[in-house]
């Protein structure tokens, strides 16, 4: 499996902020979460990994368990 992070958008005369947007590539699969801001902070960037990790098949009592969410 791989992940990357990845912050689209860099033009500098851009007046809107850039996405931010995780993505899991495994074999033929590929599943992303976005923001539509680059300025994530930590609780959006847990949710967006808890979302993505369901969204590519885990588990979601264990994802739960593995973020301490209940």
């Amino acid at each position: 499996m791989w992940m990357h992070f990845a912050i689209l958008g860099k033009s500098k005369k851009s007046i809107m902020k850039p996405p931010f947007i995780i993505t899991i590539e495994h074999y033929d699969t590929k599943v992303s979460v976005q923001k539509n801001h680059s300025d994530v902070n930590i609780s959006e960037l847990a949710e967006m990994l808890i979302a993505i990790c369901i969204a590519a098949g885990y588990d979601q009592d264990q994802v739960n368990k593995i973020f301490n969410t209940k």
